[in-house]
């Protein structure tokens, strides 16, 4: 029993988990995902998830109409503004 707990401690501990990240998929340590909804770059290091998302654009009447494909190709689809 005490040798289940520690395999399964050392396979928790080598794992991010993000809600709802990538249909409730974990990530192993150092590797990263592209999404394309939400359009973000999700990141395991150090047993902690980052998230990178596409810049935002500071002019308040304007809007980013997302791309096509994952990160960071769904980033670069076209500004309107008002």
């Amino acid at each position: 029993m005490l040798c289940i707990f520690i395999i399964v401690s050392t396979i928790c501990t080598s794992l991010c988990y993000g809600e709802g990240l990538c249909n409730e998929t974990a990530l192993r340590e150092a590797e990263a995902r592209n999404s394309t909804g939400p359009c973000v770059k999700y990141t395991c290091s150090g047993g902690n998830m980052t998230v990178e998302e596409c810049p935002k654009h500071d002019d308040p009447l304007c809007t980013i109409q997302p791309g096509n494909g994952p990160f960071p190709a769904c980033c670069n689809g076209p500004v309107f503004c008002s």
